[in-house]
């Protein structure tokens, strides 16, 4: 961890992996990458967010509480791209 004063006077806290990053992919899971690359990698931030926010599951799950996994498979037509991977 590093740590560097903000011209704020707020002290920021930096994280380091101790360990590289995994990148041994299904082909399943790059096609599911490279499909959310290719849709969302022209919004910023902000913009991602209130993307994700209009999300069935995220809609129906109540603030601070985690997204039950099954309701991804109850998205409507009109929800975001039923792109899903067996996990397992």
């Amino acid at each position: 961890m590093g740590k560097r004063r903000l011209p704020c006077g707020k002290i920021m806290n930096r994280y380091f992996s101790l360990t590289g990053p995994e990148m041994n992919f299904k082909k399943e899971e790059l096609i599911v990458i490279n499909k959310v690359i290719k849709k969302l990698s022209h919004l910023n931030g902000m913009q991602i967010g209130e993307y994700s926010l209009r999300d069935g599951p995220v809609k129906k799950t109540e603030a601070d509480e985690i997204i039950d996994y099954e309701l991804v498979f109850s998205r409507k037509s009109n929800d975001h791209d039923k792109v899903y991977v067996k996990i397992g």
